[in-house]
């Protein structure tokens, strides 16, 4: 006998456990209330200006940030799959629908990457893809601009973010790129290389802005190959140290007779090949100043990852810049908590030993797709020790989760993260502040921990939210009974209307136990103690509706998202915990709501999408429900 099994479930959020209280917190620029819009662009570069004051602190520093991706075009056709090059390379691309990422780049010559992507634009304008591997052409265009961060102590008012005019940046400036790699010296800005999706090729230029004068040169010296999603960062006052994908590590050395950009060997347990880490510069003794760049420093290496969706590291590295061995570093936490495998994480040293990471893109290999990180960590790097801490957890309000996007410190207590882009929600970051597409500019400062204020304020914040949360979820609740009332309500429960017949009997036990508790008003239900069924058990013989049924009574109570089927022996696997984990993935990934409920929410749809009932449908489930021991006892 074959049986089917149906399970309605409300998905609700859960909620992540916060790991105790933090100096540091997260606001948004301006004090929360005056927010300036900033560049709306992810994988640009970025770099601070120290620029002393009188007092000798860094209060005037300025935030440079050059070039990067623009967001996506809007489409009409919710459906069309849409392209964002988050890797850099050429004949790279990520499918933001669905979080995939395409097949790595590969090392090619300039002609060879204008070939390349001739060859798929042709490909793509014939409707049709060369082959399996070869990612449409991106959709997403690169940048010059330029822009300049600066707070204005006196008047918080006035806006952060300053457009440099174009004529004011030279005679000649860079190109529009994406995923370059920059470094300070002195009062110079370098830029090397990049990606430039209009042209489909990586780029071996590299070019110095005077941060006084805001204006662009040419430098002499070129990569020894064209290249992006490499890192970068000054390791003494002349020279700067760049770390590529193919695991080399290159010098630029201003203080040769000719600027070069040369290979360096190198010894020891480094990264290898991995694209998109996160990288900055630490002081080589306890003794160095890592602010003061007339000080020589070593190369930290985070994170990356060896592919698009798989790879992932969470690995810490050290290249001593004297002897040039690497040095793997060993995790420690005291709460033994540590980040997880990341690419294009954003990194910021704030002195001496320690550095800042946030965000990034985590792999799920089980289903060959990214999600980003909203989680803030501090790194200390002690000898050979790496000591990892989660910060900024008890904030008020925490950025959204992003990768490819730039942290940068202004004092050793505040830095700011400008950018990035959300591949599961489709969004570049930066621009149109209080809206649900872009997102302002945050600061992270460390301030003083006052233990009972923090207390009075996280019980006053919890309550606020819960409160909030409680409206908003019982508004989502009453519309989406009131629309499976909608769908149940006069011939819906008929067999003729289904299409189902000699059921009449069936239809009306699941009208009266299904159906009516969860078209009532969820206040109703609340004040007379009645939960919904959760699950509806359908059994017979081969050939008696049992299939069509369960899918006419599961489109009819999930109108908000398709309908979940499977077949028992489907999540059945040799493997010990693998059914369990199977059945787990069920119910813990849903289908998102369909677009045309996102589209006047708010909030994009996210508290319907939790009130709205999920359906699976099980068949054959007599397969996965079978009696525990051996006795032969039937199902």
């Amino acid at each position: 006998m074959r049986l089917l099994f149906i399970l309605a479930l409300v998905h609700r959020q859960q909620q992540r456990g916060l790991s105790g209280v933090s100096a540091w917190s997260w606001s948004l620029s301006n004090n929360n209330d005056i927010v300036s819009t900033g560049p709306q662009v992810s994988g640009h570069t970025c770099v601070a200006s120290p620029i002393k004051s009188s007092g000798g602190s860094n209060e005037n520093a300025k935030i440079f940030l050059f070039g990067g991706q623009l967001p996506l075009p809007s489409s009409e056709d919710s459906s069309a799959e849409r392209t964002l090059d988050i890797s850099g390379g050429a004949g790279a691309a990520v499918t933001s629908s669905s979080g995939r990422f395409g097949p790595p780049s590969k090392f090619q010559t300039p002609a060879e990457a204008r070939a390349e992507s001739e060859r798929l634009a042709a490909a793509a304008s014939a409707g049709r893809r060369s082959n399996d591997d070869d990612p449409p052409p991106a959709a997403a265009a690169a940048t010059h601009d330029l822009w300049v961060y600066e707070k204005d102590k006196e008047d918080p008012s006035l806006p952060d973010w300053t457009l440099v005019p174009r004529k004011d940046q030279g005679i000649s400036r860079p190109s529009a790129r994406s995923h370059a790699a920059a470094a300070v010296l002195g009062h110079m800005m370098f830029l090397f290389g990049g990606y430039d999706p209009a042209a489909g090729k990586e780029l071996g230029d590299v070019w110095t802005l005077s941060m006084k004068s805001h204006k662009w040169s040419l430098c002499q010296a070129w990569m020894p190959y064209e290249i992006s999603n490499h890192v970068a960062c000054a390791i003494s006052k002349t020279k700067v140290g760049i770390f590529t994908r193919r695991g080399d590590v290159l010098v630029y050395d201003d203080d040769l007779p000719t600027p070069s950009v040369l290979e360096r060997a190198t010894t020891g347990e480094g990264p290898g090949e991995l694209r998109s880490c996160a990288c900055c510069g630490i002081p080589r003794t306890a003794a160095d100043d890592a602010d003061n760049a007339e000080n020589e420093r070593d190369m930290l290496i985070f994170g990356g990852s060896t592919g698009e969706t798989s790879g992932f590291s969470s690995d810490a590295f050290r290249l001593d810049t004297t002897s040039w061995e690497w040095t793997k570093l060993v995790p420690k936490s005291p709460s033994n908590e540590f980040p997880p495998a990341l690419r294009s994480a954003s990194v910021a040293s704030i002195g001496k030993n320690r550095c800042v990471v946030f965000g990034g893109a985590a792999s799920n290999e089980r289903v060959g797709a990214i999600r980003p990180s909203d989680e803030t960590w501090l790194l200390t790097v002690d000898g050979d020790d790496a000591n990892w801490e989660r910060i900024a957890v008890d904030g008020p309000v925490n950025p959204e989760a992003r990768l490819a996007a730039s942290l940068i410190a202004t004092t050793p207590e505040e830095l700011v993260l400008q950018g990035g882009y959300d591949p599961t929600n489709e969004r570049t970051f930066g621009s149109t502040p209080g809206t649900a597409g872009g997102g302002a500019t945050w600061i992270l400062t460390k301030r003083p921990i006052d233990h009972s204020k923090i207390a009075k304020e996280k019980a006053a914040r919890q309550r606020k939210m819960r409160d909030a949360q409680l409206t908003e979820a019982e508004a989502a609740a009453s519309r989406v009974s009131d629309i499976i009332a909608g769908a149940g309500s006069g011939m819906g429960f008929d067999g003729a209307s289904l299409g189902v017949g000699g059921l009449d009997h069936v239809l009306e036990e699941v009208k009266r136990r299904i159906w009516t508790p969860l078209a009532a008003p969820p206040k109703l239900l609340k004040e007379l103690g009645i939960q919904p069924t959760r699950g509806l058990l359908l059994y017979g013989g081969p050939g008696c509706g049992k299939t069509l049924l369960a899918s006419r009574l599961g489109n009819m109570l999930s109108p908000f998202r398709p309908i979940t089927v499977v077949n028992g022996p489907e999540i059945l696997d040799k493997f010990v915990g693998s059914s369990e984990e199977n059945l787990r993935r069920i119910f813990d990934d849903p289908p998102d709501i369909y677009d045309e409920f996102k589209r006047n929410e708010t909030d994009g749809g996210v508290a319907l999408g939790h009130a709205a009932v999920h359906v699976v449908v099980m068949d054959e489930f007599d397969a996965v429900a079978r009696s525990r021991g051996g006795g032969g006892a039937g199902a």
